[in-house]
């Protein structure tokens, strides 16, 4: 694998065929129903493909579960599924993805939308042009300002550029595709998770399978970062954000000294964001965590990669070829308002 990025055109132009392809989208939902009905109606004007809408309901508050029945009821093309509980993030997206069946599955937030109505045709044009790409990272942008800065997680050389696309080693769960045969084959989202890290852990599962995963300009969904009922900062993102990376990278072998760099480096930004105790709630789970998984041989396999798949990461994501230095000024940084 190498580095590779597009210097002037973009791939997967090419018809799939002669029929529009079959598209699982789905959609979590959790007491924003006027939110998701506004993703989903995105998700309905969306052409060129034959697409099913699958929308789990995780336990919102009856208010929000009947404004939610109403939009929906006599639409064939959307499926509700209920649920008494919030299973996660992570668990929620393995459930909304074995509801259906089609060889492509599209994820959207429920306070996103797609940026134009042909958005997920072209992700699946792109996907059928090239049967090793595993996965599709569309751009975030604010649904008020068109930015995408908040948003960004890739390499920063990257941003504000003209690239069509980019290799990448993660995407967002805002708005993404996926092959599902990639994604089964990888071992679909780690429900253990719950919240936050689940779309990295999965890419990475998908590049030890030998798919790539890539990053397109022309993908892109507006995200209401206002809405309300999520987590923030001040609550329980920060806790997850640091018991789930320091499991995630756990897993992929970083080892005792690892964890311990990741653990202070977690704490040192917590206590300067003023959340030094989820921090250390964040180190104390997840070394319980990572010593079960440990202890399970197991499940080691799909997280042994190779040199190479190593080597392409470390080429390929941003983060890992920053210096100690920066990676030091990076965590004195306040944390992003999200």
């Amino acid at each position: 694998m190498t580095h590779r990025a597009a210097i002037s055109s973009v791939p997967g132009r090419s018809e799939i065929g002669a029929r529009p392809v079959q598209v699982d989208i789905i959609i979590l939902e959790w007491n924003r129903s006027d939110a998701t009905i506004a993703a989903i109606e995105s998700a309905l004007a969306q052409t060129g493909v034959r697409r099913k809408v699958w929308v789990v309901d995780q336990g919102s508050k009856p208010e929000h579960r009947a404004r939610l029945a109403a939009f929906c009821e006599g639409r064939a093309d959307v499926h509700v599924h209920w649920l008494e509980a919030n299973i996660g993030v992570a668990a929620g997206r393995n459930l909304a993805c074995r509801l259906g069946s089609a060889p492509f599955i599209v994820s959207l937030d429920n306070d996103a939308v797609f940026s134009d109505e042909g958005c997920v045709a072209r992700a699946l044009a792109h996907l059928g042009a090239e049967p090793r790409l595993g996965a599709l990272a569309f751009r975030v942008l604010d649904a008020d300002t068109r930015d995408e800065d908040a948003y960004w997680d890739y390499p920063a050389e990257y941003l504000h550029t003209r690239l069509p696309w980019f290799e990448v080693t993660r995407f967002l769960g805002g708005g993404h595709a996926l092959r599902r045969e990639a994604f089964e084959r990888a071992g679909r989202y780690d429900e253990r998770l719950f919240f936050g890290g689940e779309e990295r852990d999965l890419a990475w599962r998908m590049l030890k399978q030998a798919y790539r995963l890539r990053w397109y300009r022309d993908l892109a969904v507006l995200h209401r970062s206002t809405s309300q009922s999520k987590i923030d900062w001040s609550d329980r993102r920060y806790f997850f954000l640091v018991r789930n990376s320091l499991y995630i990278n756990h897993k992929f072998g970083a080892g005792p000294v690892g964890f311990a760099r990741g653990a202070a480096s977690f704490t040192l930004r917590g206590v300067r964001n003023g959340l030094g105790h989820a921090a250390l709630r964040g180190v104390v789970a997840g070394m319980g965590m990572s010593l079960r998984f440990s202890l399970n041989r197991r499940e080691h396999g799909p997280y042994r990669l190779s040199p190479e798949v190593r080597r392409y990461i470390a080429e390929t994501d941003g983060k890992t070829r920053e210096s100690s230095l920066a990676k030091l000024r990076r965590q004195l940084q306040p944390l992003p308002k999200v």
